[in-house]
């Protein structure tokens, strides 16, 4: 489980990561967020620890047992990568933002290292980054949604939906990098022709310096 404190200041919600300094006691909204998603039946270590007659009596054969896949909206707002969705082998780990990861300075050896040193020398094409945007609540992203700077298609949505905690839509997008440093505000294509006002963000979108973008986004329709 994942949980958030959003400092309550009177009438003003101090979202976490953020600073301030009181004279009394502190309240908090707290936010829980991270579940995973149930599989059927109980684990392997369970059935192999005991005997079926024994798991049925106990439990009727439905033990906790959690896939590897958060539900939807706590894995956007989390920011949690899905591969196959969000990217795919065709991207690098530099464009998903997993340099820390990558061992570029040191003396091991590893397909593909060259590679991403000359990626990291020239730039990368793409970058995964947090859209918000405006409109009424959408359902979960089936098919991709286009982002665009004015008329100009830099990327799309693979993963997004509504998020009743930020009261705004987000989504998951890789977008061309070339832009990101000349453009914030963004147009998603949720239906064809039908373009939400959007700001690009950073992930997890619970971070505080997310909640002014997002403060601006709440108020277009």
């Amino acid at each position: 489980m994942l949980l958030w404190f959003n400092l309550i200041k009177g009438n003003e919600e101090v979202p976490m990561g953020s600073e301030t300094s009181l004279a009394s006691n502190p309240s908090f909204e707290v936010r829980a967020v991270g579940s995973y998603k149930q599989l059927p039946g109980c684990p392997d270590y369970v059935q192999e620890s005991m005997p079926k007659e024994e798991i049925k009596r106990l439990c009727l054969n439905e033990c906790y047992n959690p896939s590897n896949e958060r539900n939807l909206i706590d894995r956007i707002e989390a920011g949690l990568l899905s591969f196959g969705n969000d990217m795919t082998s065709v991207n690098s780990p530099l464009e998903c933002g997993f340099e820390k990861y990558c061992s570029l300075s040191s003396e091991i050896d590893y397909i593909g290292k060259d590679k991403l040193i000359k990626e990291k020398k020239l730039g990368s094409k793409l970058k995964l980054c947090g859209v918000a945007f405006a409109g009424e609540p959408q359902s979960a992203c089936k098919i991709p949604w286009p982002v665009y700077s004015e008329s100009v298609k830099i990327g799309e949505i693979t993963s997004g939906i509504y998020n009743p905690a930020l009261k705004v839509n987000t989504g998951i997008a890789l977008l061309l990098k070339s832009y990101l440093d000349k453009v914030s505000e963004v147009k998603v294509e949720v239906l064809k022709n039908d373009f939400k006002e959007g700001i690009i963000c950073s992930l997890p979108f619970s971070v505080s310096k997310n909640y002014e973008l997002i403060n601006q986004i709440r108020s277009k329709k």
